[in-house]
């Protein structure tokens, strides 16, 4: 009842006219087939007294063709405004819906399956569940004053047979209830298949899978399993149609019998003289309309349990789902460090982590402390757990065991909007958005203040989408200060080039062209990634994973050095297999196994002759260095200095 009372307010909240008149119309449509057949009976009952007077016609006849183009005007309107409705509360549940989905502040509900099952069962839900409740229970509505309307006119002239038409509806409603639990089981059953089966399609359609997809002909495996899955969720489908067909039969041969008996009763009671031929019109169409109207309750009943129980997955997931308060609803105010200065240390204390508590544990009781103003160079082999380290601090997770400290604060008490607008990163596998390039780079300032290195506020008139909150000028400084500028001007327009083929650029600078998107290159596309990460003003932490891995050296060597223009005053966070980017880094920390082994200043790190050493000596010797590595000592070994 609580999901249908939010369902009913929601039509009144997007467009209460639209609403109104979709009620007004659906009340007087349930009055119109009542007053027709009334009328009909009189113009019958007129006509049957021989030769009636053209006055006595007129007005039934002239009411008849008022109540038809009045049903016409009002189904019509009904449409529109069911149409109109159902865009306004499809944005609005859209919004809403996916408003929730970015809400969750961790990444650990996103990587569970059944989270995804549940946005799939809640977006279906929300693109048409409210609108069909609406339009189910206005329906109900106007079958119910039809079906009264009618039983007040056949009643008392024919109270058995109306009784039969009304009782054999009975069956019809634990049937559809039956069928209704069929259909939903069905629905959350067919949910994983469906979600495949569009994995798959998009799969198919993906510009950045079609080389290994043709290359290695893995199309027709693919097009395989996309009907594999398609006939699981057909299959599903294909039961509960079959048990619908049955009992739909069964149904309406009893609903034939009923109303065979039910007429036969009253023809014989109209043979007998017990009433007129207009009685007896009047009757059938009355007859007619309670078995009509009841088996349409009945069904649109049917209907309102469905779609009820499938809305719930939207419900549970707006209003009902997992948003239990965080400790800093009630001590951000006081804990969030001033967002003026760097904080004296950010410091992992004992820190535990493992992604779900039958995984192994990636950080093993970490200590460790980025000093303000100090780029820390972090190395690692794969699986050491640095990336892991990066996304901590970037609060997609928290910690399973031990504390991270802003100031001595624990980072779990401040407001996570506050906390992000201070942190900035460039992951490994950073994203590529079919945008344009100003886009691009923008969205790196749409949950922080904007700003970059030029300012801040919301987009100007010249600036980008509304809702980025950063300048053009600011857009572009970023991308200066990453070295992607002269790459975007180069583009055929500029910053509004679309960086993709799947759609052509959105602002064209002549009107009416359509300019088609451009790809970039991986090391260009590395370059906006950083520059998306420059124009967050208020960053005060940059978390740099692997950021020159697709440059060339030449690029590589002008990266590091505008990198350390962009890290000048700031905390930074190095990660990079390349010890010659490291080296330069203000305190390197190596990480094995999920601890802290060693850390130190680059020539304090190769004197100790530990991990750092080893790996600097291999990679130096693949560059003919005369420094090489020890015969017989190989990456890991060697004893643990921190």
């Amino acid at each position: 009842m609580r999901n249908l009372l939010r369902v009913l307010r929601l039509p009144w909240r997007c467009a209460p006219v639209l609403a109104l008149v979709q009620l007004l119309a659906t009340t007087v449509a349930g009055l119109v087939p009542v007053a027709a057949a009334d009328l009909t009976a009189e113009l019958i009952d007129r006509l049957g007294t021989g030769h009636p007077a053209h006055g006595a016609l007129l007005w039934p006849t002239g009411a008849l063709i008022t109540l038809a183009a009045l049903g016409a005007l009002l189904q019509h309107a009904n449409r529109y405004a069911s149409r109109e409705l159902t865009r306004r509360v499809g944005l609005h549940t859209q919004q809403e819906l996916f408003g929730a989905v970015a809400a969750r502040d961790d990444l650990a509900t996103l990587e569970n399956p059944g989270f995804h099952n549940q946005v799939r069962l809640a977006q279906q839900a929300a693109a048409s569940g409210p609108q069909q409740l609406v339009s189910t229970v206005l329906s109900i509505l106007q079958s119910a004053i039809a079906t009264i309307g009618f039983l007040l006119s056949c009643a008392a002239f024919a109270p058995l047979p109306t009784l039969l038409v009304i009782l054999s509806a009975t069956p019809g409603i634990v049937a559809q209830r039956r069928l209704v639990r069929l259909r939903a089981n069905a629905t959350v059953s067919s949910a994983p298949h469906l979600r495949r089966q569009l994995f798959y399609v998009q799969l198919l359609l993906d510009l950045r899978a079609a080389k290994e997809i043709r290359l290695f002909g893995i199309g027709l495996p693919l097009l395989h399993r996309l009907r594999e899955e398609t006939d699981h969720a057909n299959r599903l489908d294909r039961t509960v149609d079959v048990a619908t067909l049955r009992t739909d039969a069964a149904l309406s041969l009893l609903t034939a019998v009923a109303s065979g008996g039910a007429l036969g009763s009253v023809v014989f009671e109209i043979a007998h003289g017990n009433g007129s031929v207009g009685d007896l019109a009047v009757l059938i169409a009355a007859l007619a309309g309670v078995q009509s109207g009841v088996a349409g309750i009945v069904s649109q009943i049917a209907n309102l349990s469905q779609t009820l129980a499938l809305f719930g997955h939207y419900t549970s997931l707006v209003h009902d789902g997992p948003h239990a308060p965080r400790p800093e609803a009630s001590s951000a105010a006081a804990a969030t460090p001033p967002a003026d200065r760097l904080a004296p240390c950010i410091r992992f204390e004992s820190v535990w982590f493992r992604y779900d508590e039958h995984g192994p544990w990636i950080l093993r009781d970490l200590d460790l402390c980025l000093p303000p103003g100090v780029v820390v160079g972090l190395v690692g082999l794969n699986g050491a757990g640095k990336s892991t380290l990066a996304k901590l601090l970037c609060r997609l997770y928290e910690p399973t065991r031990g504390t991270i400290t802003w100031d001595g604060v624990d980072i779990r008490t401040i407001a996570m909007a506050e906390y992000r607008s201070r942190v900035s990163a460039v992951f490994q596998d950073f994203m590529t958005y079919d945008l344009s390039a100003h886009d691009n780079i923008a969205l790196g300032a749409a949950g922080g203040d904007g700003g970059g290195s030029g300012g801040g506020g919301a987009a100007d008139g010249d600036g980008g989408e509304p809702g980025f909150g950063v300048t053009r000028e600011a857009v572009q400084d970023a991308a200066e200060a990453a070295g992607a500028h002269e790459i975007v001007t180069r583009l055929p327009v500029g910053y509004d080039s679309m960086l993709s083929r799947m759609f052509a650029d959105a602002r064209p600078s002549t009107p009416g062209a359509a300019v088609p998107g451009v790809l970039l290159s991986g090391g260009q596309w590395q370059r906006v990634a950083l520059a998306r990460a420059a124009v967050r003003g208020r960053a005060r932490l940059f978390i740099l994973d692997e950021p020159a891995a697709s440059l060339d050296p030449f690029a590589e060597a002008e990266q590091r050095s505008r990198m350390r223009t962009l890290l000048e005053g700031k905390t930074g966070l190095l990660i990079s297999h390349r010890l010659d980017a490291i080296r330069r880094a203000g305190h390197i920390v190596v990480l094995r196994e999920g601890r802290v082994v060693e850390q130190g200043a680059h020539d304090a790190l190769l004197a100790a002759d530990g991990d750092y050493a080893r790996l600097f000596r291999l990679q130096a010797q693949g560059f003919g260095d005369e420094v090489e590595p020890r015969v017989g000592q190989s990456v890991g070994q060697g004893s643990d200095k921190s």
